[in-house]
């Protein structure tokens, strides 16, 4: 009768806190007790049920090597069967978190909707959202396990705090930081049902997503920092039942990668907080309890009317939120769309379907900062490529392609997806209308416009231009035999002139800063450029099928590619011309 985790190797090494497993009594149709000791007892010790030999487990981790003790104690006797499981736990601290803030009003009662006689207050509120973002941690460390992708999951900024995810003591440990946030708006304004994002009669449906990016940008620690992103998950402690309007106040379930500045943010409220557990000794309980809500006092928020069905919604729809900041868009089925009703079916031995990351979105956290593992390469932005080719066009990218969507402008999903069977780093596609996203290990986001796979009449085609300034639209032709380019440069691209044979020069751009002279070897060819870039082009250098020189000009900016793909021969350049170069691309036809 010895407990055997199944979902996980003995020795694996993990980067959540809390590791969330499954598995078997080795002795069939026994119920009981399933004791988990922690490494050198730095945890108090955990039960959860056994039923039917089976268990799900949420094992507490301390960094480094942990052993595990795993303890059942069959219902019919008291005697002990154990085995030890043995994990390591490296917290990523390398990676961004995700900050966790709670946000009230200027004259807030730091109180939440909860029937009399339970604490509701702000401390308690800490607790719980704690709690929560814990489980939200090895909930998605577990969907990318069993999805292929390795341990894998966002990080938690910690702190050395009292500790609150057990109620049997409250040491110093290394927790999850929970940052209170207060607004300079009254509590009345937050719940104002103009912005309640539940109110048919609402007229600001972006008032409150608003408010928490104000408080966050005044705050020293959670402001994005010049040039870096911030993550924050943001719950408003002031959400109230509103009778009188029927909906609750001070609550809107929003969430997306860019708030402005630098800023990835979620928000959510406190209204479903009675329902949810605020220690692990409450995990299960809270998601199985099906008590009805008194809803004299508090609201069910969406589907069912009990209170298991308040913490996978609120639990589960704040997650679903946080999925926004981390880019992913609503999907058919999963956490993206409302699967989370079935949250709770992840950390109990409930029956039915359970809810999952949908693969489309495990695949988009495979390339997101706050998801990497020390093994990935990074990739900086520009590092894919898109070309128009002959027969359509041709992706590149410097890591395996793992994901391709197309999708028309407004569709809330994708038209087609592509999710290549084997590491792909050049994909074809034919002529499309549609835009083409692309998700590549370790390299940013890239969207190829439908207009991007167009042929022009006369058979040339162009590259995307790298740089975004405006200003006068130049072309120059190459000469051919091309015998020299002189970079005319000082901390950015002034210009680009080409000489041929005959030594008449076609001057690109302008001839201001200095200058340098790349000469053409017997059999070079140019193939194109490589370029730092922002709102003008701060360098360049040049690639040939021989070589590639150095960099030319400053070193600002974003990395792009103007480059010729394979069989065809560049026959200009092109782009945006102010008192220095703002745009370059390239043409070139098929030989």
């Amino acid at each position: 009768m010895f407990p055997q985790i199944t979902s996980h190797l003995p020795a694996s090494t993990v980067h959540s806190r809390l590791l969330l497993v499954s598995g078997l009594v080795t002795v069939r149709n026994q119920n009981g007790d399933l004791w988990v000791l922690s490494h050198a007892n730095s945890f108090p010790p955990q039960s959860f049920p056994v039923r039917n030999s089976a268990f799900k487990a949420l094992l507490h981790l301390s960094p480094g090597e942990n052993s595990i003790t795993l303890d059942f104690r069959c219902s019919r006797n008291s005697s002990s069967n154990q085995a030890v499981f043995d994990v390591t736990y490296v917290p990523l601290l390398q990676n961004p978190p995700l900050h966790l803030a709670i946000l009230i009003g200027q004259d807030s009662p730091l109180r939440y909707d909860e029937v009399p006689g339970v604490p509701a207050n702000l401390d308690t509120a800490i607790k719980k959202l704690r709690m929560a973002a814990y489980l939200w941690q090895a909930y998605t460390a577990n969907e990318m396990h069993a999805q292929g992708h390795g341990h894998r999951t966002f990080r938690l900024e910690e702190a050395w705090l009292h500790d609150t995810l057990s109620r049997v003591d409250s040491p110093r440990r290394t927790t999850a930081k929970v940052t209170v946030l207060r607004s300079r708006h009254s509590t009345a304004h937050l719940r104002d049902p103009c912005r309640a994002q539940q109110y048919k009669g609402r007229t600001d449906d972006q008032g409150l997503y608003r408010i928490a990016a104000e408080a966050i940008r005044e705050h020293p620690e959670l402001k994005p920092a010049l040039g870096e992103k911030s993550h924050v998950a943001v719950l408003y402690l002031d959400s109230m039942w509103d009778k009188k309007h029927k909906t609750v106040t001070a609550h809107a379930a929003l969430g997306g990668p860019d708030a402005g500045g630098g800023l990835a943010l979620a928000i959510f409220g406190s209204h479903s907080l009675f329902a949810w557990p605020d220690c692990i000794e409450d995990v299960v309980k809270a998601f199985s309890d099906t008590r009805p809500v008194d809803t004299k006092h508090c609201c069910v928020d969406g589907e069912g009317n009990n209170y298991m069905m308040a913490a996978n919604v609120g639990i589960g729809a704040f997650l679903h939120e946080c999925g926004h900041l981390f880019g992913c868009p609503h999907q058919p089925d999963g956490v993206m769309l409302r699967d989370y009703i079935r949250l709770n079916r992840s950390f109990t031995l409930a029956t039915g379907e359970l809810c999952h990351w949908n693969r489309l979105d495990t695949l988009r956290f495979l390339r997101h900062p706050c998801f990497s593992l020390p093994s990935d390469k990074s990739y900086p932005p520009g590092c894919i490529s898109a070309l128009p080719i002959p027969t359509g066009i041709l992706i590149s990218s410097p890591s395996p392609i793992v994901l391709v969507e197309l999708r028309t402008n407004g569709s809330e999903y994708p038209t087609s997806t592509l999710e290549p069977n084997k590491p792909s780093f050049v994909i074809p596609f034919p002529p499309v209308d549609t835009n083409i996203q692309l998700f590549s290990r370790g390299c940013p986001t890239f969207t190829v416009p439908s207009s991007a796979a167009m042929v022009p009449n006369n058979g040339t085609f162009r590259t995307v231009v790298c740089g975004s300034g405006k200003g006068t639209a130049q072309r120059a032709a190459i000469p051919y035999p091309l015998t020299r380019i002189v970079v005319h440069h000082g901390a950015a691209l002034d210009g680009l002139e080409f000489f041929s044979n005959s030594g008449n020069g076609v001057l690109f751009g302008t001839r201001g800063g200095g200058k340098a002279v790349f000469v053409m070897q017997p059999g070079e060819e140019l193939r194109g450029f490589s370029v730092k870039c922002g709102a003008w082009v701060d360098a360049v250098y040049i690639r040939t099928n021989l070589r590639s020189s150095e960099w030319f000009g400053g070193s600002g900016g974003g990395y792009m590619d103007a480059v010729t793909p394979g069989g065809c021969r560049l026959t200009a350049v092109f782009g945006d011309v102010g008192s220095w170069v703002l745009g370059l691309g390239v043409e070139y036809v098929s030989n």
